[in-house]
């Protein structure tokens, strides 16, 4: 709605959603032209993306919600799917009697600031200790919840209310994994809504613990040793970054949404991205011997930064410390493609170098005139560069001489 602020993760959750909707409405005219009985339902959420559709089968995963009385030890069990994940901060140095709803604490009290390295932590530089690691929130994700209090579950074979435990297993990974950060948070003794500024290590390599059914088998067991999520497992581990996973599935880093702003109601959104090709030649790179985490990558470090209208070239740094530069911007939601270590190491294409890459959709284009589109593109960054920077320098006084102006703008232009 025009004049309206919008949240960027509800908006793009509604956008999949409609785009799920129309392509199964096409889906039952086909099925109702056969005489075949559609489905009821069209929402991606409550239909369960039991539809086939081009967003169930690239952006849909799996898990199941347990919840089990303590009382009687029942189990209640239901699969349900997701097209993202909402990760929300641990609340470290909470007093007694403060409740903080959805993103946690905002407030950095002197306990929070005390609170112990987490085990997936790979530095203990002083600065650095209240940084959170992306594994940490996923794993406070899938930490099992007690239901108790007012939030006890209605057990059936009890006849009512009992204290339980509530956990969630994903057990099927989508292809594009999305994370939404939840950091607006609602502190119910103050009645107000703030912006969780924790910061946050946004690692290009992810691993996303899977569920598995044949888990105490000696058949999983030796597919879980041979696997290409140990083996990135180990590597990490090397680095410093504990896992602690039995089964997990391998995701690289493709972009990076940030909000700049003070609260949920008003900011600015600019986004960080790059190719999403996977390629075998970056394997040997990624799965080799280091100590740095961020050395095991396995998409092109070719970073762009899309700011409205504006497009220009970024890196990986850029939104990593985007916080220390600018402190009211932080990554909101992030997005992860999946990595098949069989598919990787048998792929044998590779387009590098190439600003422009072409899917297996698009109409091939001849090379020559590629490269003239790649060329053209390359002058038109660098002349608003070189007009950019021209206008920045004579601001507050005039050039007596337009052959000294051109001169220095050829210099501008070999520099660039």
């Amino acid at each position: 709605m025009s004049g309206f602020q919008q949240d960027c993760s509800e908006f793009l959750k509604y956008l999949l959603d409609q785009l799920h909707e129309q392509e199964t409405r096409h889906q039952k005219n086909t099925q109702n032209a056969l005489d075949v009985q559609p489905n009821s339902s069209d929402s991606l959420q409550q239909n369960g993306g039991q539809d086939s559709t081009l967003i169930k089968d690239y952006f849909g995963g799996m898990m199941t919600s347990t919840i089990k009385c303590l009382n009687c030890g029942q189990e209640s069990s239901k699969k349900e799917m997701f097209i993202d994940l909402p990760l929300a901060f641990p609340e470290y140095g909470s007093s007694v009697g403060q409740k903080s709803l959805i993103g946690g604490s905002s407030s950095k009290s002197k306990e929070q600031m005390q609170a112990p390295v987490s085990e997936s932590s790979t530095t203990t530089d002083v600065e650095e200790r209240n940084c959170l690691h992306l594994n940490d929130l996923l794993k406070h994700y899938l930490k099992p919840e007690k239901l108790t209090g007012d939030n006890k579950y209605h057990c059936e074979n009890c006849g009512g209310l009992q204290e339980g435990e509530r956990s969630l297993k994903i057990v099927e990974t989508p292809e594009y994994l999305i994370l939404t950060l939840l950091r607006f948070s609602y502190d119910t003794r103050l009645q107000s809504r703030s912006k969780v500024f924790r910061e946050v290590k946004y690692p290009k390599t992810l691993l996303v613990p899977v569920s598995d059914h044949r888990s105490d088998t000696s058949e999983a067991k030796h597919d879980r040793s041979v696997s290409f999520g140990s083996e990135i497992a180990s590597r990490l581990e090397t680095c410093g970054v504990v896992m602690g996973l039995d089964n997990a599935d391998v995701y690289s880093l493709c972009s990076v949404v940030i909000h700049s702003g003070t609260s949920s109601d008003c900011g600015h959104y600019y986004c960080y991205a790059r190719h999403s090709d996977l390629s075998s030649s970056s394997l040997p790179e990624a799965t080799g011997q280091t100590t740095n985490e961020d050395d095991i990558d396995f998409l092109d470090d070719k970073w762009y930064l899309f700011n409205d209208s504006r497009v220009s070239y970024a890196s990986y740094s850029s939104f990593c410390n985007v916080s220390q530069r600018f402190t009211k911007d932080t990554a909101y939601v992030l997005m992860y493609r999946k990595v098949d270590g069989d598919k990787l190491k048998g792929s044998t294409t590779r387009h590098s170098d190439q600003s422009i890459r072409l899917s297996k959709t698009d109409t091939p284009l001849r090379e020559d005139l590629r490269a003239a589109v790649v060329k053209d593109n390359k002058s038109y960054l660098q002349v608003t560069m070189v007009t950019y920077l021209w206008k920045t320098a004579c601001v507050g006084f005039e050039c007596d001489s337009k052959l000294y102006c051109k001169i220095d703008q050829a210099k501008i232009m070999n520099n660039i």
